[in-house]
């Protein structure tokens, strides 16, 4: 073995060179044919191409063999060339092993930002957005809920869902993931706009209402003009009268309203309302729903009526019985607003029996007023 400083011979199982008295280097850390064989071959290769070059005696060809020489990879690499560097650097296995792992955390990393960035609300909002624009409702419903399990108070991934499900004809889920994001937004127009939509297409006009209760005081109460129709006004309350109504029915310009009085629904059973309701002695249920020019009816409105009539005071006859010797007249006195029918015979009067209208004279004999 050579000494790597001095270049002598080293005897076997020496450690030191007894030239130089350098350490000897027990282990290379380079290839042994490139250190010993490659160099005395590159020697004997250049002592042919001088030896040539003086034999042709033109210079410019041995630069232009050296530049394809050096093309084509012959020339020897320098020693602090990058890429004799990089072979050192490999060749040392704890630099190898360096690169290694360096590459494997590099790919890690990379792939765990991928699976973090697919796995984000945002990117899930954003792939249901994109999908909605091709019109593929199914798989861009798959992305909105998964936006809503990665953050459950998200309201505009439970929008997007809602309006994927109406899409879909699936109006159940459709109004519930709805209604959770009008309860944290009760400005949301969209979320709104497809409720109507979803209470229009099931006729369900009381769920309107309740909507229209959930949205007062923001802006998405103008939504409700063109769903909702008020319920008609009565022109009394429902309670007991002790005489007959002449009931009227309001609604505004243009919606004409349906009624019944047995208790039936006015929108599938009941007659149009033209002229005021009476209602006489009893108890009677009115019924009524007014319908715009589009067909869409009011909620029923229902009140109930009781008529029963008060018996007036007795009335008071002047004179008061007695025998009597000469023309009497009897006089007969009512409360304001009575009829007073009477007999002589002692019969019970009826309507149909004659009607005080002024004093009357007693006849003669015996009689019973």
């Amino acid at each position: 073995m050579k000494c790597a400083h001095c270049g002598n011979e080293i005897p076997p199982g020496s450690v030191y060179c007894k030239h130089c008295g350098k350490a000897a280097q027990i282990v290379p850390d380079y290839n042994l044919l490139e250190d010993d064989v490659l160099p005395q071959i590159l020697e004997e290769k250049e002592r042919k191409r001088r030896a040539d070059e003086k034999r042709a005696g033109v210079s410019g060809v041995s630069e232009a063999r050296e530049s394809v020489s050096g093309k084509a990879g012959s020339t020897p690499e320098k020693k602090d060339s990058p890429v004799a560097v990089a072979k050192k650097l490999w060749r040392n296995p704890k630099t190898r092993w360096a690169c290694i792992c360096s590459t494997i955390l590099v790919i890690l990393l990379v792939a765990g930002i991928c699976l973090w960035v697919t796995n984000s609300y945002g990117f899930q909002l954003q792939a249901g957005k994109r999908l909605d624009g091709k019109e593929d409702y199914r798989n861009a419903l798959t992305h909105y809920l998964r936006a809503v399990e990665l953050d459950d108070e998200a309201v505009e991934a439970k929008v997007g869902a809602g309006l994927d499900y109406y899409q879909l004809g699936e109006y159940d889920e459709a109004w519930d993931i709805l209604m959770e994001a009008v309860e944290a937004d009760p400005a949301n127009v969209e979320a709104f706009r497809c409720l109507l939509a979803i209470c229009r297409e099931q006729e369900n006009y009381d769920a309107i209402e309740e909507l229209q209760r959930m949205a007062e005081g923001h802006d998405v109460q103008q939504l409700f003009d063109e769903y909702l129709v008020a319920g008609p006004g009565f022109s009394f309350d429902e309670g007991t009268y002790d005489d007959d109504l002449q009931l009227e029915l309001i609604s505004g310009s243009g919606n004409a309203i349906y009624y019944t009085l047995d208790g039936s629904d006015p929108v599938r059973s009941g007659q149009r309302y033209r002229e005021p309701i009476l209602l006489t002695d009893g108890e009677t249920t009115v019924k009524a729903a007014a319908r715009n020019s589009d067909g869409i009816y009011s909620r029923v409105v229902e009140k109930t009526y009781r008529i029963s009539y008060e018996k007036p005071d007795y009335p008071a006859v002047s004179p008061m019985q007695g025998e009597f010797h000469e023309p009497t007249y009897v006089t007969i006195t009512a409360e304001e607003g009575s009829s007073v029918y009477y007999t002589w015979d002692g019969s019970v009067p009826t309507a149909s029996s004659a009607r005080y209208t002024e004093p009357l004279l007693i006849p003669e004999g015996n009689h019973v007023l």
